[in-house]
């Protein structure tokens, strides 16, 4: 199997194909067959839509850039990463939360939202041997981007779930448009919740009960949440 050089990826069972699985690296995503793991497509990240940076930006300010020249450019001093790849509640969407760090700047983050038929055309080897395709996100405004921490999934009626930077809980239609108070709170985690390791582990449902491990137990969050959301 093959995987971009340098950088991490992640696996996900097709959602559409339950005989293949797709790696995810950071710019593209690929499609094996289960059955020999053979490698099927390839599919490269639409990256000219606004909705996050812009995927050439190595995160450093103009006059770092000027002072260090291209030196600071070269893949060693660059380190890519596929952070999260999920599959939502509903099967609908397939986030993918990737950063980029370089020697000389801290690590900025960039949040993809596929729709999963949009990767049926990755399953058909001869179609994209014929044309490079290409696999567009769903826009979201860098605004909103700004205020996620996490991503939890996407509900019903398209709502994106996050955990925000202060630490609520909320969800966003991602057919809002670029405002911030299209952004609603649910409810806030205590600060003693607050691990690194155990918010990386939380979930939502698909009826959109949160769960949380907390203490080596799991800390459940349902009353009348879900019909909010």
């Amino acid at each position: 199997m093959s995987s971009i050089p340098g950088s991490k990826s992640r696996w996900l069972n097709h959602p559409l194909y339950s005989d293949q699985l797709l790696e995810f690296n950071f710019s593209s995503v690929t499609s094996y067959r289960w059955e020999d793991l053979m490698e099927l497509s390839t599919l490269s990240f639409d990256d000219t839509d606004t909705s996050t940076p812009n995927p050439k930006d190595d995160g450093l300010p103009s006059a770092t850039r000027r002072r260090f020249g291209q030196a600071v450019l070269s893949p060693s001093d660059i380190q890519e990463s596929v952070d999260k790849a999920l599959l939502t509640q509903k099967s609908t969407h397939i986030i993918v939360e990737t950063s980029r760090a370089s020697i000389k700047a801290r690590r900025t983050k960039r949040l993809r939202i596929f729709e999963t038929s949009s990767f049926s055309s990755s399953s058909d080897p001869n179609l994209t041997a014929t044309l490079p395709l290409m696999l567009t996100s769903l826009p979201v405004h860098p605004t909103i981007i700004a205020r996620i921490a996490i991503p939890l999934g996407v509900l019903a009626k398209e709502k994106l779930v996050f955990l925000d930077n202060e630490s609520w809980i909320c969800t966003f239609g991602l057919r809002s448009g670029d405002t911030a108070s299209a952004i609603h709170r649910h409810f806030f985690l205590p600060r003693d919740w607050l691990n690194s390791e155990s918010l990386e582990l939380c979930s939502v449902m698909p009826d959109g009960t949160f769960l949380c491990p907390r203490n080596g137990e799991v800390a459940v969050i349902r009353s009348g949440v879900e019909l909010d959301w």
